[in-house]
């Protein structure tokens, strides 16, 4: 779920992805947030009727994205990262040419 609130995104109809946070947040708020948020609530716990039992299908929509958590895919949204990093020192000659300092962005 975290995943989605810095995964980068080509809106339509665009060639260029969008890097900036909000607006990624935004659109996954937008998009596939419900889909992660819903499995996560408990409904057994508090809705108890004759056919309570099906809100495990809710659950089931877990599986369906358990394919974006494979250590494949992880490391694959890790490489593009990194690679959008070095490319963006390489194109700054200031920084591509400092050979003193590494330019390490820290959060």
């Amino acid at each position: 779920m975290m995943i989605g609130f810095f995964k980068e995104f080509t809106p339509k109809g665009q060639m260029k992805p969008v890097r900036k946070l909000k607006l990624i947040a935004i659109n996954y708020l937008n998009t596939g947030f419900i889909y992660h948020f819903l499995p996560l609530i408990p409904f057994t716990l508090f809705l108890k009727f004759e056919y309570s039992r099906f809100f495990y299908v809710i659950k089931c929509l877990r599986l369906r994205n358990t394919s974006e958590l494979s250590s494949r895919n992880f490391m694959k949204e890790v490489r593009k990262y990194y690679r959008v990093q070095t490319i963006k020192k390489c194109e700054d000659p200031a920084i591509a040419n400092d050979i003193y300092n590494d330019h390490i962005e820290t959060s």
